[in-house]
């Protein structure tokens, strides 16, 4: 992609973008090298990678390169088909959703995945206490490791009174928080500012007992 100007190029799609772009359950692969995602969604068996790292800028080149760079593209090609069909089908249109089927799938993963999540914090903590107990630094899934983590503060009169004394340039916007602006009451109409507004949208679980 870089080598064809990157998002200049038009009608150019990366096969390894539209791979990741895909959830990791419609699509369970440890990586997304071509050998790997050929061997998984298109079937291919016994793929040489061998002549990858051969020297291609030697002229003539092998017939086992040449061998490779044929069906590199056999295999490119047939990958990025199956990606864009498994991509229609875990991105259907959104107004042509069946609502009902996603709900209730989404019902029917939701005390599944409050059960795995318990147990998974679960048994992390438990791994990480028994390292500690055990003075282990790794385990067969885990390293263990610690860090410190400084925070500096500082009164504000105290900063303003230093920018002020100093003559430090320290000009940058400040996000007013709700706290800040209820402290600042109608001072804050004194003050020039920029107002961003943002829509975000997200999804509530309705409360059951709200519908009895």
């Amino acid at each position: 992609m870089k080598y064809l100007g990157n998002k200049q190029a038009k009608n150019i799609t990366c096969t390894l973008e539209i791979a990741k772009k895909i959830p990791y359950y419609a699509l369970p692969l440890p990586n997304y090298q071509l050998k790997t995602l050929a061997t998984e969604l298109c079937h291919f068996k016994n793929i040489d990678k061998q002549e990858q790292n051969s020297d291609w800028g030697r002229r003539p080149l092998t017939e086992e390169q040449i061998e490779y760079a044929y069906l590199d593209c056999i295999y490119l090609a047939q990958v990025h088909q199956r990606l864009i069909e498994l991509n229609k089908e875990i991105y259907p249109e959104p107004a042509t959703e069946n609502l009902t089927s996603l709900n209730a799938r989404y019902a029917e993963l939701e005390q599944q995945w409050k059960l795995l999540d318990s147990e998974f914090a679960h048994l992390q903590e438990r791994i990480k206490n028994a390292m500690l107990a055990q003075n282990l630094s790794e385990s067969s899934h885990f390293k263990l490791s610690s860090y410190d983590r400084k925070t500096v503060k500082v009164s504000f009169v105290e900063l303003v009174r230093l920018v002020q004394t100093q003559d430090i340039d320290l000009n940058f916007p400040i996000t007013l928080t709700q706290k800040l602006q209820k402290d600042l009451g109608e001072n804050l109409e004194q003050l020039s500012v920029d107002i961003e507004k943002i829509t975000t949208w997200r999804l509530t679980p309705k409360n059951q007992d709200s519908d009895e």
